[in-house]
This record gives C-alpha cells, sequence and structure tokens, in this order.
C-alpha cells in the first residue's frame, strides 16, 4: 500500500495549508475546531493534536479510516500496529475505546479512551464496562450459545468463523460486575480460558459468578493449545475452521471445580424457584442470636470504627480467643466454634504476641482457629470473584483487620466501597458473624467510606478511648460526654494512657439494623508487660460514677441559683429604695454576667418567676415604671421587692443587717436636684410616679404580699455598673 503523505491525510480530513504543513479536524475526538496539525519531515508522516490526543491515539483513528498504512512509522521509529476496538452497551451505544498496540518484539500495550477522544476511563472501573460484543447478543434468542472469550481480539476470532461471542475487558486479574455479566443469563455460555495460569483463574472466576446468576457454564478444551497464553485468535492463526469449532463448543464440559479449578457449587443452576406465600410465612423463625454482648450476630456484617491505636484491634483478639477455645466473656458463656483472622494490616509477630498473651499459654488447643496474613495473600474486598470460593460457612466468625488495607480505595470512590459491601454481605449470607475494623475520618465524627459502608452493614459500632477518664455527669447518659476522638485530641489521648498497663474503651453502637440495640459498655483491657491479659466490663462502675458526679452537679447547680437569686434579690432592694428599680432585661444581664454566669434561658425564667423559693414565695415582681413625660421614653419594666428590706449578707459573727428606706426628699415640680445616694448619681425628678400591684400575680401559689415603697416621689436614678458604664445606654 503506497504510504499516505501528510497532504493526503489533511485532504482527506477537509484540512487547510498552515505555515509549512496543514491543520485538519481530528479524527481521534468530536473536533469542531481543527485541532491537529499534520506535517512531512524527515521521511515521516507527524501528526499532533493540540487538544490532548496521543500520537498512537491519532494514529489508530486515521487507521480506522483508512487513512493511515501500515507501512508508516512513528516519531519515534519503531514499527508498530495500533488496533481499537469499540465497546458498546446493548442498545449499542459506544461507551468506551480499547486500543491495543502490538510492537515487534517488545510485546503489547493496551489503553482506554472514551468516546470523546479523551484519553482513560476517569473514574469509571473498566469491570463495570460491558463485555466486548454485548450489542450482538440482541441477534440471538434466550438459550442461544455464546462463547466468552479473555479479550476482544479473540473474540473477534471466534466470530469470524460465525460463532457468536463476547470478550472480557478487564484484563486477567480481575472480572466483570455481576451487572454485566447478568447479560448472559437464560443462555447456553461457553467459556474459553487463555492457556495458562492467570486465563484459567479468570475464567474460574467468572464462572463462579455465572453459577450465582443462575447460569450453568460449559468450558472449552482446545487440545491444540501448546504455547503460553494461546488463546481462540492462536486457534484462527494456525488455520482454524467454522467446523472444527463447533465441535469444540458442542463437546465442551459442564464447569466443574474439581476438574476447571477452585469454585463453589452450582445452587443455582437453571430458573430461580419461588414458593408459595403462605409456605414462606409458615417457616420455622430462625432467630440470629447475639453473640459478644450484641457486637456480633451471626449472618450479619459488623463495623467496628475508631481512631487509629483505640484498642479496637485488641478487644477482636480478646473476642477471637473466646469463641476459638470457649469461655465467658462479657457476662455470657460461649462453647468452642471455628474462626478467621485475616489481619493484613498488623505485623505478624504483634498479632502472634498479643494472641500468645490472651491465651495464657502457647499449647492453648486452637485447632479451629485459622489465620492469614499478607504472606497468605489474602484477596481484597473489590474481588469478590475470589471470596466466593472460599467455605465461609464453616466459621462462626470472620475478622477482617482492616478496612484500610482491604478496601484499598479514596472517600470518593462510591463503586469500590458498594462492591466491598456486596462482598461482606455474600461472606455473610453463607452463615458467619462478619467483623470488620476501620477508622474514623480526621474529626472522628464518622467512619470512612463516603456512607457507603456504614449504610451497608448490619450492625456499626463507635469505639473511643476512656482510659482516665470519668463522667462529669452532664447530660442524660455518661456516653454523651466521652472524650473527642479527632485529630486534634491524639495528645490528650496519650497523656491519659502514659505508664499505665491497662486501658480502657468505651463501645457504643451508632447503627442498628434489627433488633434492640446493644447498650454501651466499657470494657478494660488488661496488659501487663508480664503475665496474661485480661478484660474486665467496667460498665457498672462508670453508671455509677455518672449518677454520683450527677447527684454533685445538681447540688452544686441549686446551691448556684440559690446564690444568684439572693444576689438579685438584694440588687432588687437595694436599686428600689434608691428610686432607680432595676430593669427585667438588667436583671438577666445580671445573673448571666460574673460571678454567676447563668445561661439565658434560666436567667430569663428565674427573673419571670419572681425568684420563687421552696415555700412559693417571690421575692420580687414586674411593674412598669412611669418615667418622667419629658424623657419621651416608654414605660420600662422594672422589678419591685415584695417584701421587707432583703437582708445583706451577714458579716462574720454578726446577724445579718437590714437597708433601711432612704428619707424623702422635698422636692417640688420642675425642680431637679443632686444627691448622692449609696455612692450613686441620682437626677431627681418632681412629678414621676409609679403604681403597685399585688405581689404575687402571674405566679401561681404565690401569696400577695405589701410591697415597700419609698415614701415621698419617686426618683430616676442613674446608677453606673460595675464596668462604670452607664447602664442608661444598656437598657437596664
Amino acid at each position: 500500500m503506497r504510504m499516505t503523505t501528510a497532504e493526503q491525510i489533511a485532504e482527506a480530513l477537509g484540512g487547510i495549508r498552515s505555515g509549512d504543513g496543514w491543520i485538519a479536524r481530528c479524527p481521534a475526538h468530536d473536533d469542531r475546531t481543527p485541532s491537529l496539525s499534520v506535517a512531512n519531515g524527515d521521511g515521516k508522516t507527524l501528526v499532533y493534536c493540540h487538544a490532548g490526543c496521543s500520537q498512537t491515539v491519532v494514529i489508530a483513528a486515521l487507521r480506522d479510516a483508512g487513512q493511515w498504512p501500515e507501512a508508516a512509522r512513528l516519531t519515534d521509529h519503531r514499527l508498530s500496529s495500533c488496533t481499537s476496538y469499540t465497546i458498546r452497551d446493548a442498545d449499542g451505544t459506544s461507551v468506551a475505546v480499547h486500543v491495543r498496540e502490538d510492537r515487534p518484539g517488545s510485546g503489547k500495550s493496551m489503553w482506554w479512551t472514551r468516546p470523546n477522544g479523551t484519553t482513560g476511563l476517569g473514574r469509571r472501573p473498566a469491570t463495570s464496562l460491558p463485555l466486548y460484543g454485548t450489542e450482538r447478543l440482541s441477534i440471538g434468542e434466550s438459550g442461544t450459545t455464546v462463547v466468552v472469550t479473555e479479550g476482544e481480539r479473540a473474540a473477534d476470532a471466534v466470530t469470524s468463523l460465525g460463532a457468536l461471542a463476547v470478550g472480557t475487558v478487564t484484563g486477567a486479574k480481575t472480572i466483570p460486575d455481576d451487572d454485566v455479566l447478568s447479560v448472559l443469563a437464560g443462555r447456553d455460555v461457553v467459556l474459553w480460558p487463555d492457556h495458562d495460569e492467570p486465563g484459567r483463574r479468570h475464567m474460574t472466576g467468572i464462572a463462579a459468578r455465572l453459577l450465582a446468576l443462575g447460569c450453568a457454564p460449559r468450558v472449552i478444551a482446545w487440545s491444540g493449545a501448546r504455547d503460553e497464553g494461546d488463546d481462540a485468535a492462536d486457534y484462527l492463526a494456525r488455520g482454524g475452521e467454522a467446523d472444527e469449532l463447533a465441535k469444540l463448543i458442542a463437546d465442551a464440559q459442564p464447569y466443574d471445580a474439581g476438574v476447571h479449578g477452585d469454585g463453589p457449587p452450582n445452587p443455582h443452576a437453571g430458573a430461580f424457584k419461588m414458593i408459595d406465600g403462605r409456605d414462606f410465612l409458615a417457616e420455622p423463625d430462625d432467630p440470629l442470636e447475639p453473640l459478644i454482648g450484641g457486637l456480633i450476630r451471626p449472618g450479619q456484617v459488623t463495623l467496628v470504627s475508631s481512631p487509629c491505636g483505640s484498642g479496637k484491634s485488641v478487644l477482636a483478639l480478646f473476642v477471637i480467643a473466646a469463641i476459638a477455645l470457649g469461655g465467658r466473656l462479657f457476662g455470657r458463656e460461649l462453647k468452642a466454634e471455628s474462626v478467621l483472622l485475616i489481619d493484613v494490616d498488623n505485623p505478624r509477630d504483634e498479632v502472634r504476641r498479643r494472641l500468645k498473651r490472651i491465651l495464657a499459654r502457647e499449647d492453648a488447643p486452637l485447632g479451629a482457629f485459622k489465620f492469614a496474613g499478607s504472606g497468605e495473600e489474602p484477596p481484597t474486598l473489590m474481588e469478590p470473584q475470589r471470596w466466593a470460593t472460599m467455605a465461609a460457612d464453616r466459621f462462626k466468625l470472620i475478622v477482617l483487620e482492616s478496612q484500610n488495607r482491604l478496601i484499598p480505595a479514596k472517600e470518593t470512590d462510591t463503586q469500590h466501597f458498594q462492591r466491598a459491601v456486596s462482598t461482606l454481605r455474600d461472606l455473610a449470607s453463607r452463615g458467619p458473624a462478619v467483623w470488620l475494623n476501620g477508622n474514623t475520618t480526621k474529626s472522628g465524627q464518622n467512619s470512612r467510606g463516603s456512607g457507603v459502608l456504614r449504610d451497608g452493614v448490619d450492625w456499626s459500632f463507635e469505639v473511643r478511648d476512656a482510659t482516665g477518664w470519668a463522667p462529669d455527669g452532664k447530660g442524660t447518659d455518661w456516653w454523651s460526654n466521652l472524650p473527642e476522638a479527632n485529630v486534634a485530641a491524639w495528645q490528650a489521648a496519650v497523656s491519659r494512657k502514659r505508664g499505665r498497663s491497662a486501658i480502657r474503651i468505651a463501645i457504643v453502637c451508632n447503627k442498628a439494623r434489627s433488633g434492640k440495640t446493644p447498650d454501651p459498655r466499657v470494657v478494660e483491657l488488661q496488659m501487663p508487660e508480664d503475665g496474661p491479659w485480661t478484660t474486665v466490663d467496667v460498665t457498672e462502675e462508670i453508671e455509677g460514677a455518672h449518677s454520683g458526679a450527677q447527684r454533685s452537679a445538681k447540688a452544686d447547680a441549686e446551691q448556684d441559683y440559690r446564690e444568684a437569686r439572693d444576689a438579685l434579690a438584694r440588687l432588687v432592694q437595694e436599686r428600689y429604695l434608691a428610686g432607680d428599680p432595676i430593669r427585667e432585661a438588667g436583671a438577666v444581664f445580671f445573673l448571666r454576667a460574673e460571678p454567676h454566669k447563668m445561661g439565658r434561658d434560666p436567667a430569663t425564667r428565674l427573673v419571670g418567676l419572681g425568684g420563687a423559693v421552696g415555700d412559693g414565695t417571690a421575692q420580687w415582681r414586674r411593674e412598669r415604671w412611669d418615667v418622667a413625660r419629658s424623657t419621651n421614653r416608654s414605660n420600662p419594666l422594672v422589678l419591685i421587692p415584695c417584701a421587707e428590706p432583703w437582708p445583706k449578707v451577714a458579716s462574720p459573727g454578726g446577724p445579718p443587717e437590714r437597708l433601711e428606706a432612704a428619707a424623702p426628699l422635698a422636692i417640688g415640680p420642675g425642680d431637679p436636684k443632686v444627691s448622692s445616694i449609696h455612692g450613686s448619681v441620682a437626677r431627681e425628678r418632681a412629678g414621676d410616679s409609679h403604681t403597685s400591684a399585688p405581689c404575687g400575680s402571674g405566679v401561681g401559689g404565690i401569696a400577695p404580699t405589701e410591697p415597700v415603697a419609698p415614701q415621698g416621689r419617686e426618683r430616676d436614678a442613674i446608677l453606673p455598673n460595675a464596668a462604670g458604664t452607664n447602664p442608661e445606654a444598656l437598657d437596664v
């Protein structure tokens, strides 16, 4: 084929001359403004997309359009061949493009582009992409045979021989999601694995998921495969014909885990069954008996979250030892059951050291206990096909340590967390209780996982460090004032734990899917340097301390209330005798200031109740005070004493003193005089008056008493407050 020049490429793309080359619309993306430069140079055709498409992607698009011959060379002088595979959904809509570059002597490379030409898939995982050739399935009826291959090239090879085929696009290390594989439901599925171990494991994982989806897959055995990685494309390249392929498909054997690799039995072969509603309601109940104080339940998933270093890993080991050996924990007798610990977070030596201390002896009968660490290479929770092959029903409890390692995803990767939740629930559906240790966010308020993880589990518990902490009696419940658990609180936590061989942790349930929410508890983990480790439930001790603190706090609050009330009563008496009754707002301000520091609502309530004491007697009442008309001010609400002058604070060794009413001042109308009253300056006005009402009005059960009023004309006195500020400006 004759080499296409830059000019010919530009002409085919409708380009125009620009300098020594041409500018045209790029064929690799939706290019509305010409962004592709095309030129000749040093015997090569040069292309460059200013919008960001890679040179290889542009050449692949040109090749698909027949505008780039195989003889053309890349600028790096390497001969290569690029093939683009368009991935479409069932409706035929383009979803992504898979580009494959084969380089002689150096293997192949593959990459993704989106339909608009942008390189990569963004945040979309390849496992969620449709199977290559999914749109072809619309031509086949239910029950039609379809061959599943690994990769697009192998699928095209099968299709070229007249058979219906689709290909996976995930690579051998992972498999498509269940939603992707569901298009195969109801069909005769034949799997063609690559001739290597990764290829066989890839198809084994797909077979396991197809069984769960109700398919009964078969597996092709091609005896002509001789080289590592041989697939259907190699079958075609070696002269394979349609008749031979038809025989291979007809001879394909049903998937068998013992023959084709590890896999679960086939519990869902064929169509799913339905039972009558009456039979369903007549089935006996199988209550999920809570274990370990409600922390775990068989068949359900528990998430235990806390900041790093809070003690949840040690707590999990105590639970494991109690179930594996049988014993008593949190007031409950347990019988020995099988337990699996998967810990890819803590060092093996540390896990071993802790377990030996908890078990108290190295020869403990732990035949029912299984362990898998990083060395055993357990799968992440985003690999459901590998978990599907595990015999989870063998265990009473599976403990997973920890979320960060088993779900290696960012907070925003919602799809990854959804897949992890699906894996967890699948494990629990096979019988065991599943316990996942997780970490909280920096604020300490939520577990990691953008809410998806917590929403997907059955039970969620928060673990807080309670070492060296005692309830202060505030709030109804002791757990409402536990120490903070955010990043900024680490210093306080370290200080509380310093020098201690025992730590305390509070365990509080913050989500319960069904049944009674377990009561919060505090557990002391005793971990001496020498000797066995033990655990003690100290919840009753904490509850007792909380009740005592509440009683003490209540007594202190009552005393503070009485002192504040008495102080205000004295102030009301003093201000009234001085001719300057304190205003209602000023009284509230007085109670909220030092030294009383009452809240706004309690202060307002105390003022409104008139300072009524236990016998129902009010100390003051509220009245409208008639100030001089010349001031153009509204009549304010003031406090008027209800009884005899309030006693002053008793002097040491002597009886309380009483305030005497000030002597009347003989002044005439319009003749203001200035006098000093209790060290304050008062403006005396003539013509002011006030009207008193029986004390106790508006306060139920308070007997009316005669007010004590000064003789003579009333005075609108201006008294300085404690800071020397005119209280009139504060409207008091």
